[in-house]
């Protein structure tokens, strides 16, 4: 399996699986962040195997969402996420804190492995546009990213 087939294969499982959950439709039952954790990490365990059996190095990135961290917004990333803040559904919950349940869940099964780096506060000594929109990030925030990435996967 190629790299880029093994990438593919990760996104399936991650967005097919997992984050539709994350932004239920309103006849949906309260999300059940536990049980989208469990699945989640169970993809990443698969992903983990199949870069072991090919003799690749693994690291997990547990990204940075609108939200995480104390930085605070720019005008411009409070008036493009608002509708992220707004967002509660018929059954009381909010997106906001689906979100950060979610994170939390995540960062607390994965704490003792070294596989896995938090990068959810990675922009709070940052100034400037980090944001797009709700879930990209401007050219800042990805050579951010990309460097922390870069830096955490080789380091050894």
């Amino acid at each position: 399996m190629s790299f880029k087939n093994l990438i593919k294969l990760f996104n399936i499982f991650s967005v097919e699986y997992v984050f539709h959950e994350l932004y239920q439709s309103d006849d949906k039952k309260n999300a059940n962040i536990n049980d989208m954790a469990e699945r989640y990490l169970k993809y990443h365990k698969m992903m983990q195997e199949l870069a072991e059996r090919r003799g690749a190095k693994i690291s997990f990135f547990i990204q940075p969402y609108v939200g995480s961290g104390k930085r605070p917004f720019s005008k411009f990333e409070t008036a493009s996420n608002a509708h992220i803040y707004r967002r509660t559904y018929q059954n009381g919950e909010r997106q906001t804190d689906i979100n950060d349940s979610f994170y939390k869940r995540i960062k607390y099964l994965t704490r003792d492995n070294k596989k896995y780096f938090d990068l959810t506060d990675i922009f709070d000594q940052h100034t400037g546009e980090i944001w797009f929109d709700q879930c990209h990030f401007s050219d800042i925030g990805t050579e951010i990213i990309a460097k922390k990435m870069t830096q955490s996967h080789f380091a050894d």
